[in-house]
């Protein structure tokens, strides 16, 4: 029984040693996992802080992303609105081209019609010279017309107080002035008695209107009454022809007046 006993006894410490060395072995195990849990965990919370900034910086560029999404829908939206502004000014500047020869084409035509109006202005101040020359010889004609008038009255005078008649055909200022006056007017031989009739009435209206004399002791022959007669329209037509070239000839000078200026604005 003791021997039973004796040999339970080295069983049981040859279990207990198998115990403690497997204690120990766990021991020693169990502080290995505990040592390769605390470094797993300081990995997991290394990758845990590594991921959370990978995930701020994922944030951060795509934030960036749509900062770059949005600055290039803007840059294509101006870039559109360059193209329109583009095709705009391209149009404008067609427009402007076109406007401008326009211009020109009414520069050289103002030019031209400027020469033209320079040379009708020319032209009209010839006329008006020349016209202004033959009013000078009609006045001359007709102021020694009215010195005749004045000799015709004083022998009228003359006549009335003596009471002979006088032919004026003696009268050498009459002469002088029917001969000075042969290129102006042409004398009607084949007038009618009728109008030596009138053209002796009228001859009345050379007498002032304080003395009225006798028509039939002055004779005035009918060449001579139509002489002054033809005298007198053509001093008439002469004045209206003289005025309306005046109109013209102004005319004519502010229409060249504004051309100049047309044509400094088109210079400008």
């Amino acid at each position: 029984h003791i021997e039973d006993l004796t040999q339970e006894k080295f069983s049981l410490q040859r279990a207990l040693e198998a115990s403690r060395t497997l204690a120990e072995s766990l021991a020693a195990e169990n502080s290995s996992l505990t040592d390769s849990y605390n470094q797993q965990r300081s990995v997991v919370n290394q990758l845990k802080y590594d991921m959370e900034k990978l995930q701020e910086e994922i944030k951060a560029q795509l934030a960036e992303l749509e900062s770059l999404k949005m600055e290039y829908t803007n840059a294509r939206l101006e870039c559109n609105a360059a193209d329109e502004r583009a095709k705009i000014l391209a149009s404008e500047v067609i427009s402007l081209e076109e406007k401008a020869l326009r211009l020109r084409s009414n520069e050289l035509k103002l030019e031209r019609h400027l020469e033209n109006s320079e040379a009708e202005i020319s032209f009209f101040k010839k006329k008006m010279s020349s016209i202004e020359k033959e009013h000078q010889d009609f006045q001359s004609t007709i102021e020694a017309l009215q010195e005749e008038k004045r000799v015709l009255q004083s022998k009228l005078r003359k006549a009335s107080i003596t009471g002979k008649p006088f032919d004026v055909t003696k009268n050498p200022a009459s002469k002088d002035m029917s001969t000075s006056t042969e290129d102006l007017i042409s004398i009607d031989a084949a007038t009618d008695d009728r109008e030596n009739i009138s053209n002796d009435a009228s001859s009345l209206s050379l007498l002032p209107e304080d003395r009225q004399f006798e028509a039939a002791s002055v004779y005035i022959p009918p060449d001579q009454m139509r002489m002054i007669l033809n005298i007198n329209c053509l001093i008439s037509e002469l004045t209206l022809e003289k005025e309306e070239l005046a109109q013209a000839f102004s005319s004519e000078l502010s229409q060249s007046l504004r051309l100049k200026v047309l044509n400094l604005i088109l210079d400008i």
